[in-house]
């Protein structure tokens, strides 16, 4: 793992917040740990059931279950040894990687907060938008006031920046007037416009 600055990624450099990998660590942890420990004792279980492979279902739903959990371990590992951790993203009041933002969609009227993150670490039900996506791409370099249009698959979506915090605590924080699920927040916004495109 590298620490940057929030511009000048090479192509296999994976972009993370500090939190984002410090969380895809923590997965990486219970999966090598917890997750096999179970996944062997599973295994042992199905396989003292005896009989033929093709006959004992339990075995093959587990041992189809163990490729799944070591291809995801696989895939952290991977994605955590060419990470590029952003502890420092744009203070000069430009989007970068680490900063919060608080975005209004002029045609619908929604207003919306999210941190943007790393594709890997994205999820915009959760307040986490991939500097990756289409409006992730868009909103690079962006400052306070300005407004972008994005292409989505329902059509071009024009967006009014209304706030941006590098640094910032994470977007469901930003959000202390409602509780409501960050989910109800998005309901018709076209998300495929939010998602990675990687």
């Amino acid at each position: 793992m590298t620490t940057i600055a929030a511009v000048g990624l090479s192509e296999p450099d994976i972009a993370l917040t500090r939190e984002g990998y410090e969380r895809l660590r923590g997965e990486l942890r219970t999966l090598t740990t917890i997750s096999r420990m179970e996944m062997s004792d599973r295994l042992r279980n199905a396989r003292e059931q005896g009989g033929e492979l093709t006959d004992n279902l339990e075995l093959i739903d587990a041992l189809e279950d163990q490729e799944m959990l070591e291809r995801r371990i696989t895939t952290l590992k991977g994605s955590l040894a060419s990470a590029r951790v952003v502890d420092n993203p744009p203070r000069d009041g430009t989007i970068g990687i680490g900063t919060s933002v608080r975005l209004r969609d002029i045609d619908g009227g929604r207003t919306t907060k999210y941190d943007v993150v790393g594709a890997i670490e994205a999820d915009p039900v959760q307040g986490r938008l991939s500097a990756e996506s289409p409006v992730g791409r868009a909103l690079l370099g962006q400052r306070t006031g300005e407004v972008f249009d994005v292409g989505a698959p329902r059509g071009r979506r024009r967006f009014r920046i209304l706030a941006v915090r590098p640094d910032g605590p994470p977007a469901e924080h930003l959000n202390a007037r409602s509780r409501r699920p960050r989910a109800s927040r998005l309901r018709g916004v076209d998300r495929s416009a939010l998602a990675s495109t990687s």
